[in-house]
């Protein structure tokens, strides 16, 4: 099919630590027909910090955020070997960035697209320097609703046209009736610009279609779809079960259910169902947060207090984490849209490293 959507299999945390995992589930993704590779760039400390979190709410509930991502992040060295893996390959890849230092990553690999992902759709700090490099961006706007949207948009078309906007539903998996399928085409017509999903539905259990998504995709002319991927979702579940890994797998599509919606976007097949069973896949769009997604919303970066602060002293961010106050996860402190009026303001009290900042801290 002719510009038909390009589907981005994403890795996140299931390479489990594991390279030679990690290489087996990249040679079946490209066996499958995807057309990316995508990987997540980031540290526990350049994500979140020891802030004695514990999760709610989510398939993550209970586990403390900071063990969460020392557990999921994958370390620069493996991350290195399997960007020389896919280049060897020639299968294109590239990563979702956290911070600026994966910005810097970004620019070091060369890589050609910039995955800014739904928890920080409300850095726009993050999202200027982004759209600064005039690659292009693909941002997800999962949790977010139409007014940080369109920040998040106006500020990459301060630099650049060159940007996809994801619908996305940040609940984890995402059931039928939350997926809200209109709110592409609707994307596509109120900010005139390129459109696709990120999916985290689980629609392979033989009780519905699970074509039904990427037909529609294809309807409104999507030009990405990125699924999470993961050799065993069985074998990660027991993973999980013994907080040993596999932490996505509730939400993660196997290579061989891959291979079926590649299959399905090169081809022509149509998907016909009854009109009222459509209209749930559509939906509405979606235009602020669902109830399904408050949980996660509550794990979106803040502004936090990483160096004891004396009163009267300044606040110091610093793209490097270097200063004395930081945006990380998860949502307890002040809203990122604050920072640049933070920054340089003063301490109205003695404040302790790892306080979530508040207004009242600030002079």
């Amino acid at each position: 099919m002719k510009n038909r959507p390009k589907l981005i299999s994403e890795i996140s945390c299931n390479h489990n630590n594991s390279l030679d995992q990690t290489k087996e589930l990249i040679d079946k993704n490209m066996e499958a027909g995807t057309d990316f590779i995508k990987l997540q760039l980031y540290s526990p400390e350049t994500i979140t910090g020891k802030f004695n979190h514990k999760i709610e709410g989510t398939i993550w509930k209970n586990l403390d955020l900071y063990k969460l991502y020392k557990k999921t992040y994958m370390k620069k060295k493996m991350f290195d070997q399997i960007v020389d893996y896919c280049r060897k390959k020639n299968y294109p890849i590239f990563t979702s960035i956290f911070d600026e230092t994966g910005l810097l990553e970004v620019k070091k690999k060369k890589f050609s697209i910039i995955k800014i992902s739904s928890f920080e759709i409300v850095d726009l700090n993050l999202i200027k320097s982004a759209a600064r490099q005039k690659r292009e961006i693909i941002l997800s706007t999962g949790m977010a609703n139409l007014n940080e949207i369109d920040l998040a948009i106006r500020t990459i078309r301060k630099h650049t046209e060159n940007f996809t906007l994801l619908h996305c539903i940040s609940s984890y998996p995402t059931k039928i009736k939350d997926l809200n399928l209109s709110t592409i085409n609707f994307f596509k017509n109120f900010f005139k610009c390129n459109v696709g999903l990120s999916d985290h539905s689980m629609l392979f259990d033989g009780k519905s279609d699970p074509l039904v998504l990427y037909d529609l995709c294809k309807k409104y002319e999507a030009k990405y779809i990125e699924v999470h991927t993961t050799l065993s979702r069985k074998k990660d579940k027991d993973l999980m079960r013994r907080n040993k890994g596999g932490y996505d797998w509730a939400f993660s599509k196997e290579p061989n259910e891959i291979k079926k919606i590649s299959e399905f976007l090169k081809g022509n097949k149509k998907i016909n169902i009854p009109k009222k069973k459509l209209n749930i896949f559509l939906g509405n769009p979606k235009l602020k947060n669902i109830k399904s997604e408050n949980a996660t919303r509550l794990l979106r970066p803040s502004i936090w207090v990483t160096k004891n602060i004396k009163k009267g002293e300044r606040f110091k961010f610093k793209e490097n984490h270097n200063g004395n106050i930081d945006t990380l996860r998860p949502n307890n402190g002040l809203n990122i849209k604050f920072l640049d009026l933070v920054v340089n303001s003063r301490a109205i009290k003695n404040l302790k490293s790892g306080k979530p900042l508040k207004i009242d801290d600030i002079k």
